[in-house]
């Protein structure tokens, strides 16, 4: 009798293990996967995807705002914008279903002939920004303001950085200017 009851003990012990569980299913652990994936629950109405980080270039608006540098006197620098944002790959199909911008980004390559010039770098800087302020966040696409990314050349150096475009503008307000505008936005000599 007693291994009757042991082996119906043991056959419910079994069998119990094979139930569905009722509990939430164990989250993903993001630690170990690669930067620019975003694992987030799809917001409402925007259907059944995963979300991945992405940018896309902006060519027409690339072509304005080099021309707009080109008529600011910094010809001889490259700028491209890129939309960032991200793609919606749909759980049904696993392809790009659409892509979601989020902001419009500024990229500059900037010829120097001294990176310890911290007030003609600075004074560079405030050339960008007086550029970019031709392209408001309302006027391309993605509701937030971007970010910027300079990239300083001389010769076989380079020397970059990256910063929000409303902390840039929050320092021009503060009257910064040179070296204490590089300063505010981060840049590290």
């Amino acid at each position: 009798m007693l291994r009757l009851i042991a082996l119906l003990l043991l056959t419910l012990l079994l069998a119990a293990c094979n139930f569905p569980m009722l509990t939430s299913p164990p989250t993903l652990d993001t630690a170990d996967l690669p930067t620019g994936v975003d694992i987030t629950t799809p917001a409402s109405g925007g259907g059944d995807c995963a979300w991945v980080w992405n940018s896309e270039p902006l060519p027409e608006l690339s072509i304005q705002l080099q021309s707009a540098m080109e008529q600011a006197s910094l010809g001889d620098a490259v700028g491209r914008a890129i939309a960032f944002g991200e793609d919606c790959i749909s759980a049904g199909t696993g392809e790009v279903s659409y892509f979601a911008v989020k902001q419009t980004d500024f990229r500059f390559s900037l010829p120097v002939k001294d990176l310890t010039d911290l007030d003609a770098l600075g004074e560079l800087v405030e050339g960008v920004l007086s550029v970019i302020e031709k392209f408001p966040p309302d006027d391309t696409p993605g509701p937030m303001p971007g970010q910027v990314f300079i990239t300083f050349v001389t010769g076989d150096s380079e020397r970059g950085f990256t910063f929000m475009l409303n902390e840039a503008n929050t320092a021009l307000v503060d009257g910064l200017s040179g070296a204490g505008l590089l300063e505010a936005l981060g840049y590290l000599p």
